[in-house]
C-alpha cells in the first residue's frame, strides 16, 4: 500500500468518525429548533453538518451518500428559508434520514460503499418530498 493510499484511508476514516458523531446530535438539534423556531441556530447547525457530509462524500467519491445528503440538505435549506415547515412528520423523516446516513457511513468504514441509493433511502426521500409539498 502506498503512503498516499494510506493517507486517503485515514482521511476517510476520520470523515466517517466525525460525521457519525455529528449525525447523532442532529435529531436533538431539530427538536430544539421545532420547540423554539425563533432560535434558528440549531437548524443552521443541522444544515451545516449535512452540507459538510455532502461535500466530503463528493470528495471521497461516495456518490450515494452525496446524493442522499444533498436531498436532505435541500429540504433543510427550504426549512431555513421558510418555504417548508418543520412539522412533526418532517422532523421524524429527517431524523430517520440521519440514521440512514449514519448506517451507510458505517458500512463504508467496513469497506462497503454503495454506488446508488437503496430502496429505503429512495422511499424516505419520497416521503420527505411529499411532506414538503403539504
Amino acid at each position: 500500500m502506498s503512503n498516499s493510499t494510506h493517507e486517503v484511508d485515514e482521511l476517510l476514516l476520520a470523515f466517517i468518525d466525525e460525521s457519525v458523531d455529528a449525525l447523532r446530535l442532529l435529531p436533538q438539534q431539530l427538536a430544539e429548533y421545532r420547540a423554539v423556531p425563533a432560535n434558528s441556530a440549531p437548524l443552521h447547525a443541522v444544515f451545516r453538518t449535512v452540507h459538510s457530509i455532502k461535500g466530503n462524500a463528493g470528495f471521497f467519491g461516495l456518490t450515494a451518500i452525496k446524493t442522499f445528503s444533498h436531498a436532505l440538505e435541500n429540504t433543510l435549506d427550504e426549512i431555513r428559508n421558510g418555504i417548508v415547515t418543520l412539522s412533526s412528520d418532517m422532523e421524524r423523516h429527517l431524523a430517520l434520514g440521519f440514521v440512514m446516513l449514519d448506517d451507510t457511513l458505517q458500512r463504508v468504514g467496513e469497506g462497503i460503499a454503495p454506488a446508488e441509493l437503496g430502496e429505503a433511502e429512495q422511499g424516505l426521500l419520497q416521503q420527505v418530498t411529499e411532506e414538503a409539498d403539504r
